[in-house]
């Protein structure tokens, strides 16, 4: 059964929060889900399963370029630490997807939805390259 059958069958205008996490089905199904169809939805939050093999790490870069080309904002949410050997790609992921042109998502809820994962995602890049730079690892910045 599809996402449009399903709306349709329980006769769903609209959608507040699709959650997606069927066990590496998600790539197939935000890939072939016609864009009318997930332009009914304000938010979506997916748990990416590329570790089981079901997809790549290029799937999970596809489809999450294919959810920004429709006007959805988004970012990971799933707590990984500075510290972690987690990849951004290569692991499976939570995202929470954020339609901006939903017109019942206000830009404050849309900046308190994504803001949370937006600073971790940036903290820990910030951290990670403080930590290779004192190590020397990034070209032209050494440890003093």
């Amino acid at each position: 059964m599809t996402l449009a059958q399903i709306l349709e069958h329980f006769a769903l205008p609209h959608v507040d929060l699709l959650k997606v996490d069927i066990e590496g089905a998600e790539l197939g199904l935000l890939r072939h889900t016609p864009p009318e169809i997930l332009a009914r939805c304000d938010q979506v939050t997916v748990e990416f399963h590329n570790l089981a093999g079901v997809g790549s790490e290029q799937d999970v870069r596809d489809v999450v370029s294919h959810l920004r080309s429709l006007g959805f904002v988004g970012g990971r949410f799933d707590g990984i630490s500075a510290r972690s050997r987690h990849s951004i790609w290569k692991d499976h992921l939570n995202w929470l997807f954020v339609n901006t042109r939903a017109p019942s998502v206000s830009t404050s809820e849309r900046m308190l939805a994504l803001g949370p994962s937006r600073m971790v995602r940036w903290g820990m890049q910030l951290a990670r390259r403080g930590v290779a730079s004192a190590k020397g690892e990034i070209p032209g910045a050494g440890a003093a």
